[in-house]
């Protein structure tokens, strides 16, 4: 069984230190008793226009219920696409794509990379394949 909650958009600025939380989601998988936390924000400013907004590159982070061992994800200048969590055999997989053609917009003609990770394991290890 798995227990799902959702948070709003949130913005934080402290110092040099800002990001845009665009969705956090904590995920409480029974089979092992990890509690994850996955969140979805903007960390940096990929389109130069002096903020940070949805029109920014989202990122892919993780972090324990207490918030330790707080990690991004996802590539820097890859665009999230979506995720999953598949609690059956606890992994974690993601989608991005990169700008392979450095024209500035994600299109049909760019890359879109697939991973996972395995939550089950101590350490985060982030798994590229190639789907079927």
């Amino acid at each position: 069984m798995e227990t799902t909650i959702q948070a709003l958009i949130i913005s934080f600025r402290e110092g040099l230190e800002a990001f845009l939380l665009i969705g956090i989601m904590l995920k409480f998988l029974d089979k092992t008793n990890n509690q994850i936390m996955v969140y979805t924000m903007v960390d940096m400013d990929t389109n130069k226009d002096g903020k940070l907004d949805i029109s920014d590159i989202k990122a892919l982070y993780l972090s324990e219920i207490s918030g330790e061992r707080f990690t991004k994800i996802s590539s820097d200048f890859q665009e999230l696409i979506d995720w999953k969590l598949i609690g059956s055999n606890n992994r974690l997989y993601y989608r991005t794509v990169e700008d392979t053609n450095k024209n500035g917009e994600f299109d049909k003609k760019d890359v879109v990379n697939y991973y996972y990770i395995d939550l089950s394991k101590k350490e985060w290890k982030i798994i590229g394949y190639e789907p079927v």
